[in-house]
């Protein structure tokens, strides 16, 4: 994402490998030597910098909606993404670059860093922190 890439793998329990397929930009999971797919939506959303919850239901990772594919109209966010359904639902947005999500030891808060254009991450990046208790969402 960011057309600069990220981490496009995640390790989950049980030897789970979370990975985003170049071809087509969908998450997948691999297990026990066989892959499934995990998100739909075609080449719409790009994904990157998953981290998965020890209980190996979510993943949280930088997504980017290519919905108007305009560089100016792309939106990055954080989102949780279930990792039976595919669903995905939206942690912060509002600001032009999010990477790095990460959990708290204890699984209840996801730390990420977020910066605006024309900066670049070394010059304004913010940390911020989302409680995952009460729908943990932020926004800008």
């Amino acid at each position: 994402v960011h057309e600069y890439g990220g981490g496009a793998v995640a390790f989950g329990p049980a030897g789970r490998v979370y990975y985003s397929e170049f071809a087509d930009q969908r998450l997948r999971e691999l297990a026990g030597g066989s892959d499934r797919t995990v998100t739909e939506g075609g080449d719409r959303y790009r994904f990157a910098d998953g981290v998965v919850t020890p209980d190996g239901k979510t993943m949280y990772c930088v997504r980017e909606d290519h919905a108007d594919p305009h560089p100016s109209r792309v939106v990055n966010e954080v989102v949780a993404v279930d990792l039976d359904s595919g669903d995905m639902e939206v942690v912060a947005t509002g600001n032009d670059f999010y990477a790095a999500p990460r959990l708290s030891p204890d699984g209840r808060r996801v730390a990420y860093v977020t910066w605006n254009h024309p900066s670049m991450p070394w010059d304004a990046t913010e940390l911020r922190v989302v409680d995952l208790g009460g729908g943990g969402k932020e926004s800008g």
